[in-house]
């Protein structure tokens, strides 16, 4: 049920995955005004097709722009974790953010037939998956509710373009960490630093999937704006 999704790949880029010094490097370099980051020799991006190469989900497809209210997300998630709504209230349901610290703590107490029990246990897996690595929050343990929008029937997940979603979440985030700050004691992180400083045009590869890469997906080239939930981004 989970490789029918076309998301089962992403378990291999979990947080523990993660240079946190190199991403702190590319922080201090975007520029949230124009989606792009500064280099010495202008201005570069991550586009719509690096997301289809590199994370191999889909970029074409329904628009993720559903959007509840925080009454319908919180007993949404009381019905996927099968607890009530008022169990949230104590340290688990924070604002926009779900803690799963609990989650894991105390299990899944899925109730029902055998089917039900096992699509339960795929919607879990999937919102804990996809809030680790495409809608991920630095804290490692807080999910966005607004996954489990698009979570009802797992047998629509391959309708969303999971990919643009993912893009326009990214970029947000990403406008959202220059505002905060880094820390400029690391090490790796000066050293990194100082590699971006000196790289120019001739280091980057310009066409990493080939020089006709967009022919395997066209709608990588779409342009406008690309949409999570209340997040768009153009």
């Amino acid at each position: 049920m989970v490789e029918a999704t076309g998301l089962s790949q992403l378990t291999g880029c979990m947080m523990q995955h993660l240079d946190m010094a190199l991403l702190s490097e590319f922080v201090e370099r975007w520029q949230p005004d124009t989606n792009t980051f500064h280099m010495p020799f202008g201005e570069i991006s991550i586009l719509l097709h690096d997301v289809h190469h590199i994370l191999r989900i889909p970029v074409d497809g329904e628009l993720m722009g559903d959007d509840a209210s925080p009454d319908i997300l919180k007993s949404d998630m009381g019905g996927l974790v099968q607890l009530s709504v008022d169990a949230h209230v104590g340290g688990k349901w924070k604002s926009k953010w779900y803690d799963t610290g609990a989650m894991h703590a105390e299990g899944l107490l899925v109730r029902g037939g055998e089917l039900k029990i096992k699509e339960m246990e795929v919607q879990c897996y999937l919102f804990v998956l996809l809030g680790s690595t495409l809608f991920v929050d630095k804290s490692c343990d807080r999910l966005r509710p607004t996954i489990n929008l698009f979570m009802k029937d797992h047998r629509r997940l391959t309708d969303y373009a999971w990919g643009a979603g993912a893009l326009a979440y990214l970029y947000r985030q990403l406008g959202v960490a220059t505002r905060e700050g880094g820390d400029d004691a690391r090490q790796r992180l000066a050293h990194y630093r100082q590699l971006l400083d000196e790289l120019s045009a001739d280091d980057v590869t310009w066409t990493p999937y080939g020089r006709d890469g967009h022919t395997d997906i066209p709608r990588s080239l779409f342009t406008g704006p690309i949409r999570f939930s209340d997040i768009a981004e153009g």
